[in-house]
């Protein structure tokens, strides 16, 4: 076992690689180990949590990180908790990018060196290692505020099994157990876990952590940065869970602006659709993936004056809706929730060829469209060509309004919709 004190790091000289957060403040660039890079949490998604986490009543003691990797979320706790930090990383040369990244968010952010950063520790070790706490620490019982794990996860794989992410969930807890200070009778436990859990998966995780903390309360997040897909997934646990809620969507804007937050209770998470054909002049609305994963999106759909609405598509990267009245929406930048909304216009039938293209470019400058974009599922070389074609003959007709193209997901029909 191996210790770094963070302000000691520059004795070290690792492989490093310097990499731009684009997320990150202008001239906050951290570093990574070289196979580590793809792995790191975002700058926007780390600072987020810290400052999350800052509006609960923390016990007292260290923030820990099981599986610090670069430190990206260990430097946004620390920074935003002020709070010392202990990041355990199994492999050193990730040990040492956390304790240089510790040392660039402070020496970003502050004229003067925290008193807490003088007692951080990085120690390379395994996390599931009994008794850790006292090797490192001595006779200090100080103790941990929070525990906070992001296993590692095989990488370019469609699903993820428990057994897969390590340090293994059930042996960290056992492991850190005694050492977790609590508040109005709980820990703090934040679990950042693989975003391609399913609904088995995610019982499992919870029966792992009951069977450690007992009738705990816990909330699910899902998280996403509008990729049709959700980003993280977490599980808030004990004293940092929600008292209301049971699941929670956060869907963070393209800039440094808060992100959105959907929260509630979810009884079942299933959708039921509908075999219908979206008619002209009805309103279609395409969701965000991820909002329709946490099991949320029906409960916002009711709250909307929608005048009915009905499910065509409740699964995959574009899931959609047809309904009377238009979207009006009430909360700042509320309409992040969805990938995008309007009217249906037009209607091409049969499958998307050289010849229908040109059809439904016909259309489009009929509508007088500028621009329309495809949000249906194409074969990977045919989808840029169509949107290209679509897009340099639209280019000089003269067009005002955007628009986009939905498959129906049972049928080759294509609705071409004006936003």
């Amino acid at each position: 076992m191996h210790q770094y004190l963070v302000p000691d790091i520059s004795r070290h000289e690792p492989f490093f690689i310097e990499h731009r957060d684009t997320t990150a403040p202008e001239g906050l660039v951290f570093v990574h180990a070289s196979d580590s890079k793809p792995l790191s949490t975002p700058w926007q998604v780390s600072s987020y949590r810290g400052r999350q986490l800052s509006t609960y009543a923390l016990p007292d003691g260290y923030i820990l990180d099981c599986a610090s990797g670069s430190g990206i979320q260990l430097a946004a706790l620390g920074h935003h908790l002020q709070r010392k930090t202990l990041g355990i990383e199994l492999d050193s040369n990730r040990a040492l990018a956390t304790a240089e990244n510790i040392n660039r968010t402070i020496n970003y952010f502050s004229q003067h060196t925290p008193r807490w950063l003088e007692e951080c520790k990085i120690v390379v070790a395994d996390s599931t290692t009994p008794n850790l706490y006292q090797s490192i620490m001595g006779a200090d019982n100080e103790g941990i505020a929070l525990l906070y794990l992001d296993p590692a996860r095989p990488r370019n794989s469609r699903t993820h099994s428990l057994e897969e992410m390590q340090p293994p969930l059930g042996e960290v807890l056992g492991a850190w157990k005694p050492y977790l200070n609590t508040f109005d009778e709980w820990p703090a436990l934040c679990l950042d876990l693989s975003p391609r859990l399913v609904e088995k998966q995610r019982m499992d995780v919870e029966l792992l952590v009951r069977n450690v903390f007992p009738n705990i309360p816990m909330t699910w997040e899902w998280s996403s940065r509008g990729g049709a897909r959700t980003d993280r997934l977490m599980l808030w646990v004990g004293c940092v869970a929600s008292k209301h809620h049971s699941n929670r969507f956060v869907r963070y804007p393209p800039t440094a602006e808060d992100p959105v937050i959907y929260s509630g209770n979810v009884g079942s998470s299933t959708i039921e659709t509908s075999f219908v054909s979206p008619q002209r002049g009805g309103c279609l609305t395409v969701v965000d993936p991820a909002f329709v994963e946490s099991g949320l999106v029906q409960q916002w759909v009711d709250d909307l004056s929608l005048g009915g609405h009905v499910w065509v598509e409740s699964e995959g990267r574009r899931p959609f809706f047809v309904h009377k009245n238009p979207l009006s929406f009430s909360v700042k930048n509320e309409e992040l929730l969805i990938q995008c909304t309007g009217r249906v216009v037009d209607i091409i039938r049969g499958i998307l060829d050289g010849e229908s293209v040109q059809e439904m470019i016909k259309l489009a400058i009929m509508h007088r469209f500028s621009a329309l974009t495809l949000r249906c599922s194409l074969p990977p070389d045919v989808h840029p060509v169509v949107q290209g074609t679509i897009q340099r003959q639209l280019k000089s007709r003269g067009g005002v309004f955007s628009g986009f193209v939905v498959k129906h997901p049972s049928e080759e029909v294509f609705y071409l919709c004006k936003e």
